[in-house]
């Protein structure tokens, strides 16, 4: 599991749908907003400069292979959610990608899998758990993690213990050099994801007249399109919709 300070950053760089106004269930809105603020406050103050500290000491391909490297230990966690989705598909795909990653692409260092046609795909426990019907429930805005629900925070406690970092974290034969090596691990992470999203969250305040509701409506949009691998339920009820006019039409 990513250990995403302010996630809420996420939602907004990589929301892939149309920002469709959705009514999101907020009943604990006056907490969350305030939650909101805390969050922003610490981006804006440490979490900002660091990792524009960051974008300007490390050259591009320095920081992909960064990323690269981060995103090949969730293997773990996309293996786990698409067998319980049973999505076959992806879990040969998947595997395909973090053996060619770890061996040829140097610990995942490089994405050689992608180049190759073994292609991302986003999954985690929470999705698995939406993939299944739980519905998310109440909206959450976490200290620190950002936007989630009742359903996605369960699946981000599973998560943690699938993430092979936090497997050597509580280890405790480990000295105590290797345990605060793991946490500097867990900072960089942090930054580099916070770094890649400069001009996406940038673009997001300027453009929203609210800005906590705009980041609730696109995390909410973007995780009901991973669950629904990009088809959410409004869409499908528009092609079965558009398909009956259709036919109805060529009978008459």
């Amino acid at each position: 599991m990513k250990f995403k300070i302010i996630t809420l950053l996420f939602s907004i760089a990589l929301v892939a749908f149309p920002a469709q106004a959705q009514e999101v269930s907020d009943p604990f809105e006056s907490v969350n907003r305030k939650v909101f603020w805390f969050n922003n406050v610490l981006d804006n103050y440490i979490l900002e400069p660091v990792s524009k500290a960051y974008t300007w000491t490390l050259p591009k391909p320095v920081r992909s292979s960064v990323r690269n490297f981060f995103s090949n230990l969730e293997y773990p966690i996309h293996l786990v959610s698409n067998l319980s989705q049973g999505k076959l598909d992806q879990v040969g795909n998947d595997t395909g990608r973090f053996l060619i990653n770890s061996t040829f692409g140097i610990v995942g260092l490089f994405d050689v899998a992608e180049k190759v046609g073994f292609e991302y795909h986003e999954e985690d426990f929470g999705t698995a758990l939406g993939h299944w019907g739980v519905d998310g429930g109440p909206y959450l805005m976490l200290p620190l993690l950002g936007p989630s629900n009742v359903r996605d925070l369960t699946g981000t406690v599973v998560d943690y213990f699938l993430h092979p970092l936090n497997w050597a974290k509580l280890d405790s034969s480990l000295s105590d050099d290797v345990d605060y090596s793991l946490i500097g691990v867990s900072v960089v992470e942090v930054v580099d994801t916070r770094s890649s999203l400069q001009q996406a969250i940038e673009a997001a305040k300027e453009a929203s007249v609210d800005y906590y509701s705009f980041v609730k409506n696109a995390h909410h949009q973007r995780r009901q399109g991973i669950i629904y691998d990009g088809l959410p339920p409004e869409a499908e009820w528009d092609d079965e919709d558009e398909d009956w006019e259709d036919d109805d039409w060529d009978d008459e």
